[in-house]
Order: C-alpha cells, then structure tokens, then sequence
C-alpha cells in the first residue's frame, strides 16, 4: 500500500483525497469493523467511532495522523515484531486483544512474557518476581482470560478496558458505572469474569497505571501538601504579603473658576483583594494629597518621602498585624507593584521626562526624534525600527524618508540599568 499521503499537509491536493478515499473502502471492506469505525484524524487519534462521511470530514479539516501508517484499528494486521513473537499467543484473539497484549508489552517492556503463569505455592530456585513482575503476569492473565465461556471476541482485560473509555467519554458517573457493571454481569452467560463493582475495576485500571492521586495544594499556590509538609494544616510559606499599585494624577479642585490651582493625590490599591472588590472606593487607600499653586513638576519625589519611607518599612522589616478571623497576630509585608497613571505623571513619577528629545521611556537615549523649527516641537520618527527585520516597509524608501531601516528595535531598560543610571547621575 503507498501511503505517502498520509504525510501530505496541503489536504487539498488529489493524492491526499484519492488516499482518504482508499483509506475509507479499505477500513469499510472489513466485516469485522463495522458501519462505524475508529476517526484516525489527529483529533479523534482512533477513539471516537464515526460513520464513513463523518470520518472523511474530519480527515479534511484535522487531517490524518501522520504516525498511523499501520492501519491495526482498520483491518490490517500489524507485524511488528513483538506480535510475530508473541503470534501464538494472539493467534486466537480478536482486534481488540492484540491491542491489549501490544499495550502491556509497551508498558512493561523487559518482563519476560513466558513467566505469566507463575506459582507463589510452588517453590522454585529462582528469584520471586518483583512487584511490577507480578503486576504484568495478573493482567497478561486477565488479557487471556475469556470474558465468558466460548467468547470469541474479547478478553477480561480488553472487555474491561473499552467499558472504562466508554465512562470517561460519556462522563459516566461511579454509581451509574457500578449499576451498569452488575447489569452485565446478570445478563452475561454463567461463568463470565466480568467485574461486577467499580471497585474492581479501579483495582485493575490502577494496575494499568491510569489511576490518579490527589494532592492538595496552598490556596495561595506555595506548596503542596506532600513530602515534609504532608502532615501540616497550615502553609508554612505563606505569609500573606500585601500587593500594592500606586496611582496618581493631578486635577485642579476649583476647575469651573478662573484659580489656578493644582492637587494631587497618591493613591494605593490592595490586589490581595478580588477583582471585583479591590477597585471599590473602600477599599482604595488615600496615602498622600499634594496641593499647592501649580504642578509639583520633577520635583514630586520631595513630596513622596513619606510615602517611600513607609513602602521601605513594610518590603524590609514589616509590620505586626492582628488577623481577625483567626485571632492571631503575624508578620505582614507589603510590595508595590507598579504605578498606574498616565504620560505625563509617568515622567513625574518615573523620573524620566516624557517631553522633547528623549522624550520615550523605552527607547531612552536611542530615541529617535528630529526637532521642527518652524512649528517649535519635536517629530519623534524611525517607528519602522519596531518592525520584522524582514518586513517590506523597511526597504520602502519613497514612502519615508527615502532610507532604508536597518536597525534593531530598541531594547527596554531592565530594574538594574535604571539602579546604575540612578548610581551614576548621583
């Protein structure tokens, strides 16, 4: 068979229809398959069953598989070479057992399959299986063992396997599972070694490595609960530090008169708190209040001392804070985060003057601007830095500046290059 069209991207072309045609007669050519056969579109990846037209749309839209060049869930048989080692053992077994075999193998790969029937009763000079040992040869036991007496089609294992994908697609609850499973059992010929419990079959799942284990975590996401904070009730690493931002902008009180006045507010926002309780007015904190005659300009670091004075003490040595709801005192820090406002209280705040020549606080002392005479004001230019270094508009001259843009785009400065900056204009 050529499938060189399962490699295909262009989904369009002929080859890949004509293969999607050929794939579908093969797989429907099958009597053992069905009207409805396993989608091997990448979504599906072969567990959901769809009819002919439902399978042929999603191989167009998803595409196929690329990995699926044995068409094992369709028909075909699969030689590898495990299965022709293992032939006499699967000789007899259908699609759905063979898979099965070709799973424990993949999961238990370097355990010997010819000691399946080991007996604990017997004694032997030979070592006792391990544990994973043991494990491999109780499901290869269950993968041999009919569902019922002259069962052709599947296996305990198989048989219990497709009922648990079966629950997981559907959403299938325990109870429902459980009642279903005692159904079965009722209704299958005397003598079926069908599970009759979830519990059961929970046992031979986890023993197939798909079970779960629940952790539980710090609600803060420190720590999980495992290891050395196992027996804990309460996180060790959370100490319920507040997160602040800082906003500011001026305004004049006296706007509808002709004073000239200016005040201006500093304001901070506790983020510890939901979102849709942290922007409340109640919970907005009036740190500070600067009023006077103008604009405090540059210089409003003056009149932030306060303010860093107190930041300064919570971020280094904190303070003691009495819990309310647990009646008990900690140690509580604070941090703050960033400052909100817009650009001109970010020069006044930030220290960076957002007018004239430098006037951009990411491309600092690369900004490029040139400085108009006639209109007394700066043009702030070379935007196609910012572009792809191969995009077209780069080697556009005549719409620009008749140059070509051949420089990177700027790089932002990091928390340490504004510290050395501030070291070194002080």
């Amino acid at each position: 068979m050529d499938k060189n069209w399962l490699l295909i991207k262009n989904r369009t072309l002929p080859e890949y229809l004509n293969g999607v045609e050929y794939f579908l007669n093969f797989a429907l050519s099958n009597p053992e398959v069905g009207v409805r056969i396993q989608c091997p579109c990448i979504k599906c990846n072969n567990v959901l069953r769809k009819s002919r037209d439902e399978v042929k749309t999603d191989l167009l839209r998803w595409g196929i598989d690329p990995t699926y060049d044995r068409w094992i869930y369709h028909g075909e048989p699969d030689s590898s070479s495990e299965e022709e080692t293992n032939s006499d053992t699967n000789s007899n077994l259908g699609n759905d057992d063979a898979r099965t075999f070709e799973m424990l193998h993949d999961m238990y790969r370097g355990v010997p399959s010819n000691n399946h029937e080991f007996d604990e009763t017997i004694e032997s000079r030979y070592e006792e299986p391990n544990t994973e040992a043991k494990t491999f040869y109780r499901l290869l036991k269950d993968a041999e063992q009919k569902l019922y007496p002259d069962c052709e089609k599947f296996s305990k294992l198989s048989f219990v396997m497709r009922l648990f994908q079966m629950k997981c697609l559907h959403s299938w609850s325990n109870t429902s599972f459980d009642s279903l499973l005692k159904l079965l059992s009722d209704a299958l010929p005397k003598g079926n070694m069908l599970p009759n419990s979830i519990y059961e079959v929970q046992k031979i799942i986890k023993d197939l490595g798909l079970d779960y284990v629940k952790i539980d975590a710090c609600v803060n996401n420190c720590v999980l609960y495992r290891k050395e904070y196992a027996d804990l009730e309460q996180c060790p690493k959370c100490p319920r530090n507040v997160r602040l931002g800082l906003a500011s902008d001026g305004f004049n009180p006296f706007g509808s008169m002709s004073n000239a006045y200016s005040m201006w507010p500093l304001v901070l926002i506790p983020y510890n708190l939901p979102p849709w309780i942290c922007m409340k007015q109640s919970n907005i904190l009036l740190s500070l209040l600067i009023p006077g005659p103008k604009s405090p300009g540059m210089d409003i670091d003056v009149y932030l001392q306060p303010l860093i004075d107190d930041l300064k003490t919570l971020w280094e040595s904190g303070v003691e804070t009495y819990d309310a709801f647990k009646k008990q005192n900690f140690h509580l820090r604070a941090t703050l985060l960033w400052t909100i406002n817009d650009f001109p209280a970010y020069g006044m705040l930030s220290g960076w003057s957002t007018k004239g020549k430098l006037a951009c606080p990411v491309c600092h002392v690369h900004t490029c601007s040139i400085y108009l005479k006639h209109g007394r004001k700066h043009c702030y230019m070379g935007h196609r830095r910012f572009l792809e270094i191969n995009h077209p508009y780069r080697r556009n001259k005549s719409s620009f500046d008749n140059t070509k843009e051949e420089r990177l785009a700027p790089q932002a400065l990091s928390g340490d290059d504004v510290l050395a900056q501030l070291n070194t204009s002080s």
